[in-house]
C-alpha cells in the first residue's frame, strides 16, 4: 500500500472523520498528488474489507447491532461499489 495514499486517508477519514467519498473527491481533485487508478481501487477495497469486518465483528457485540447488520453491510457494499466503478471509469491518472 502507497504510504502517502493511506497518510491522505488518515487525515481525511480518521483525523478529519470525513467520509469515504470526501477522501476519493479530494483524491481525484489531486489535493494530495496524483495516485494511480490501481493503487486507488487497491485503497477502497481493503477499506471496503476492513469496514464489513467491523460491521459483523459489532453485530456480535450487541443485538442492537446484530439487528442491524446486514442493512448497514448492503448500504457499506453499495457505497464501495459505486466508488470503485467511478474510480475504474474516470481516474484523472493511469
Amino acid at each position: 500500500m502507497n504510504d502517502r495514499l493511506w497518510d491522505a486517508y488518515e487525515q481525511v477519514c480518521v483525523v478529519e472523520l470525513r467520509p469515504v467519498r470526501e477522501l476519493v473527491d479530494r483524491l481525484r481533485a489531486g489535493q494530495f498528488g496524483p495516485f494511480p487508478r490501481q493503487e486507488v481501487l487497491d485503497l477502497l477495497r481493503t477499506l471496503q474489507h476492513n469496514v464489513l469486518a467491523n460491521v459483523y465483528v459489532k453485530a456480535q457485540e450487541h443485538p442492537a447491532y446484530a439487528e442491524q447488520a446486514h442493512r448497514v453491510a448492503e448500504e457499506q457494499r453499495e457505497l464501495f461499489d459505486a466508488l470503485l466503478a467511478e474510480v475504474e471509469a474516470d481516474w484523472p491518472w493511469p
